[in-house]
């Protein structure tokens, strides 16, 4: 029996922090499960070798584009399956394609990269016959996304999979007594320009109009990137700037912290192909904010497990966070019944069932 060599190629892994970063760890944890490490090879083009943990199948390039395609290109000489992580890779899937015909290539598709969005990435004709050239299968974090790049892509949806993100179990903790003037509403994302969509500019707006009515309300930012000084100033021009604290990159004990800290969840990105921290939040049985835009309903039911609000509106989602801190029991209730749903439908299990299902899938047609 051949060997089922799996090579799988990815932007980020580690040096960020976003949900895609996650998602990829999921994925390396999920095939070197499934494969004994002599089979399994996994390169990442911005990570470091130090951003990197320990094991020989990992390796980084720092940034090294020509290294990273190079390599690449070789290990796909002797993979059954090649799997990349972002569509900004389908050069190399196409350089794999020309030198492998028959190779099984599966890409991940996340949200607004594949949506075709003039203001993001917007799809050419070029870019259409790539994909339907090169990459065998999709799998997409959500229906949305999936339909989304369906039409960007003109892409049979024969060819596509869905494949939800998820977590694993944490254990039990006791979270603090609610308390509606000391309470603190949580963000956890990548401060981008290029990312406005995520309207973290919104949430503190949304903060500043319910400074007067809660005197001791705080915002804390898990996440860093070019947008922080412009949030920072924006803070400021509010007068709120000694409420809200940008804590950056922050290590899993500190992230748990401000998990702890946080009595309600905010993320009214109307961009989330998916919104895998709606997940972690709720695994600490915080209620989240999501918006009504986006991947976010396929996720949260508004009322039963977290609320949704048109992520421009400011004064709907002052009036979100604002219902949450004035009806302790009804967060609470949606904050649990968002834990239940995190292990009943987005175990990590479950994803790895569906994960090695595709690539099985796949390894099967690989000569």
């Amino acid at each position: 029996m051949k060997r089922d060599r799996v090579l799988f190629s990815a932007l980020t892994l580690h040096s960020r922090l976003g949900g895609i970063q996650r998602f990829n760890q999921r994925v390396v944890g999920s095939l070197a499960d499934a494969h004994p490490a002599a089979a399994l090879e996994v390169h990442v083009l911005e990570d470091r070798s130090a951003d990197l943990p320990g094991g020989g199948v990992l390796r980084g390039f720092g940034g090294r584009k020509l290294a990273f395609v190079l390599a690449t290109l070789r290990a796909a000489r002797r993979a059954r399956l090649l799997a990349i992580d972002h569509v900004a890779l389908l050069p190399v899937a196409v350089l794999a394609r020309v030198i492998r015909p028959r190779l099984p290539i599966l890409m991940f598709a996340h949200g607004i990269e594949v949506w075709g969005d003039a203001g993001v990435r917007p799809v050419r004709l070029h870019h259409r016959l790539m994909m339907r050239f090169a990459v065998t299968r999709v799998a997409c974090v959500s229906s949305f996304t999936a339909a989304k790049l369906q039409r960007a892509f003109r892409y049979p949806a024969r060819r596509v999979r869905l494949l939800p993100n998820a977590v694993d179990p944490l254990p039990a903790v006791a979270r603090p007594a609610d308390r509606a003037d000391a309470a603190t509403v949580l963000v956890v994302t990548r401060l981008s320009a290029s990312e406005p969509y995520k309207n973290v500019d919104k949430v503190i707006l949304a903060v500043a109009q319910l400074a007067a009515a809660f005197p001791s309300l705080r915002l804390d930012i898990v996440g860093d990137g070019d947008a922080r000084p412009v949030l920072v100033a924006l803070a400021d021009a509010q007068g709120i700037a000694d409420r809200v604290r940008f804590l950056g990159k922050v290590s899993d004990e500190d992230l748990a912290a401000a998990y702890a800290r946080a009595s309600v969840f905010a993320l009214p990105s109307t961009g989330e192909g998916f919104g895998i921290a709606y997940l972690e939040a709720w695994q600490r049985g915080l209620p989240v904010i999501g918006s009504t835009e986006g991947a976010a309903p396929e996720v949260i039911e508004h009322g039963r497990d977290g609320l949704l609000v048109d992520g421009a509106d400011i004064g709907a989602l002052a009036g979100a966070i604002e219902t949450l801190l004035r009806e302790p029991a009804l967060a609470r209730q949606l904050g649990e019944t968002g834990l239940v749903k995190t292990k009943t439908v987005y175990a990590g299990e479950a994803f790895r069932r569906n994960l090695l299902r595709i690539t099985r899938d796949l390894l099967a047609t690989s000569p």
